[in-house]
C-alpha cells in the first residue's frame, strides 16, 4: 500500500503538471495526509517489530487503545528514535510545502520524495548500527561495506536529481 501511495502521489503531480486539474494547495495538503499514515505505520512496524496489516483487527485495537489510554513506552530508546525521525520529515515537507508554495511549482517534488526516502534510510541505518552495539552484537565487515555502497548510490541519485533540464 505505501508504494501504491507513493505511486498515487506522483500521478497526482505529472496530471498536475500537464493539466491544471488539482489545485496545488490540495496536492501538497495530500501529500501530508500520505506522509502521516505511512509514518504511523511505519513507527509501528519499526516501534513492535512486527508487520502491520490494514486487515488484522486486534493490531488496530492495540493502536487504538495506546491512543486512547498513553503510557510511558516501553522501549524508550525506539520512541526516541521515531520522535526524532517523524520530526524531521515533518520539518522537511512543511518548509518544501512553503516553499513550492512560494514558488507556485509543483516540479520539485521527486526531489523531495528522493530526500525524504534518504534521510528515513540514514536514520533507519543509524538505528540498525546503535542497536546492534547496544545489544552487545557487532556489526560484520560486510554491512559496513553495503552501507557504503548505499551511501554512493544515494549521492548518484541526488547528483541526476540536480541535473537541471533542458
Amino acid at each position: 500500500t505505501v508504494y501504491g501511495l507513493f505511486a498515487l502521489l506522483v500521478l497526482l503531480n505529472v496530471v498536475s503538471l500537464a493539466i491544471d486539474v488539482l489545485p496545488y494547495h490540495v496536492f501538497w495538503l495530500f501529500v501530508l495526509g500520505v506522509l502521516s499514515y505511512v509514518s504511523v505505520l511505519g513507527s509501528y512496524y519499526v516501534y513492535y517489530a512486527e508487520r502491520i496489516s490494514l486487515f488484522k483487527r486486534a493490531q488496530w485495537q492495540r493502536l487504538w487503545y495506546q491512543l486512547r489510554h498513553p503510557s510511558w513506552p516501553a522501549y524508550k530508546f525506539k520512541f526516541a528514535v521515531l520522535m526524532f525521525a517523524n520530526a524531521l520529515n515533518y520539518t522537511f515537507t512543511v518548509f518544501s510545502v512553503v516553499q513550492a508554495y512560494n514558488s507556485a511549482s509543483a516540479r520539485d517534488f521527486p526531489s523531495v520524495i528522493l530526500a525524504l526516502m534518504n534521510m528515513d534510510m540514514m536514520i533507519y541505518f543509524a538505528f540498525y548500527i546503535i542497536m546492534k552495539y547496544r545489544s552487545g552484537e557487532r556489526v560484520g565487515l560486510r554491512v559496513w561495506i553495503l552501507l557504503g555502497f548505499v551511501a554512493a548510490l544515494w549521492v548518484c541519485a541526488v547528483a541526476l536529481y540536480e541535473i537541471p533540464l533542458t
